[in-house]
């Protein structure tokens, strides 16, 4: 064998070892290559676990928590104490006190046929005294021989008075007050009367035709005048 075979088969089995050795190399890179890899998928797992788990526990399913205030609410303020004063206690009363009438006052009386005044300015006259027979229509009426008597009254001040506390009272001769009746023509007053103007109204009184040689009449409009008497004899 020649040195020239020899250098051509060292380099030739050279060049095998290394073939072999380069085949061996490439193998163990492809399984370590796989195992870098299944590492890296491990770990990717492991953390998507880890954050999928700390996720759930901060949070409940199903549970949702909104601050948010309601469109259109308003809060409101307390509103402040109302300050009031304080109001003394009534007076107490007293069964046992007697308490002062007031007395009405009747002016001088004038005769049937006069014109009375209140002293306000407002006159009352007799306008029309009629002997009638009178038939019950109210509870506690009884029919019977009766007088008609029309008063007419005149407003001589500057405003409109009130008519509807009028009162007229008739007591006979035997100083027995007159049964009032309801029925026609009774018209009392009632309403107002204007400033300058006049107004009639007609009271119905039972009177035994005996007991009408002294008859009294009073008219009163208001409580807080006088009232004024009428006296005279009649038919």
């Amino acid at each position: 064998m020649t040195f020239a075979s020899l250098i051509i088969g060292g380099i030739s089995g050279g060049i095998v070892l290394w073939a072999h050795a380069a085949r061996a190399c490439r193998h163990r890179f492809t399984r370590v290559s796989g195992l870098i890899v299944v590492a890296v998928a491990c770990v990717v797992s492991l953390t998507a676990c880890t954050a999928s788990k700390s996720s759930s526990s901060h949070s409940t399913p199903g549970a949702t928590v909104s601050a948010s205030t309601p469109t259109g609410s308003t809060t409101t303020p307390p509103a402040s104490a109302a300050v009031t004063k304080p109001v003394p206690p009534a007076t107490p009363g007293n069964i046992n006190q007697t308490v002062p009438a007031k007395t009405v006052a009747t002016l001088h009386a004038v005769p049937l046929t006069a014109t009375a005044a209140f002293g306000d300015r407002v006159t009352a006259s007799i306008a029309r005294l009629q002997p009638i027979s009178a038939k019950a229509r109210g509870v506690g009426e009884v029919s019977g021989p009766a007088l008609a008597v029309t008063i007419l009254l005149h407003n001589g001040t500057g405003n409109a008075i009130s008519l509807s506390n009028a009162i007229v009272d008739l007591t006979d001769a035997g100083n027995a007050p007159g049964n009032p009746m309801s029925g026609p023509p009774a018209h009392p007053f009632s309403g107002s009367l204007a400033a300058g103007a006049d107004a009639t109204a007609v009271y119905v009184f039972t009177v035994p035709v005996q007991h009408r040689t002294n008859i009294k009449i009073k008219v009163s409009y208001s409580a807080l005048t006088p009232d004024v008497l009428f006296v005279g004899g009649t038919k």
